[in-house]
């Protein structure tokens, strides 16, 4: 795509913009959000329709993931207590 814009003088400006066909959401790259109540998150999540998956693998921590409606992977925590 190329955009030309005229200047208030008498020459014209030209600017070159790249815009990817088709964007891909990162498969293992994902923001980490801590939380203070997670169950309270999985509710709302499922009553939204979204899935859910749970990880215990982190000690000290609930985790669990989720994806956005553009395919990308969130990661919920909370502290063990």
């Amino acid at each position: 795509m190329r955009i030309v814009a005229a200047s208030t003088d008498s020459f014209r400006q030209s600017r070159s913009i790249a815009i990817p066909t088709r964007l891909v959401a990162a498969r293992k790259a994902h923001p980490g959000i801590l939380v203070d109540d997670l169950d309270t998150l999985v509710d709302s999540l499922c009553a939204a329709g979204q899935d859910v998956s749970w990880d215990g693998d982190f000690p000290g921590y609930r985790r669990l993931y989720a994806h956005d409606p553009f395919g990308n992977r969130l990661e919920f925590l909370q502290v063990c207590t």
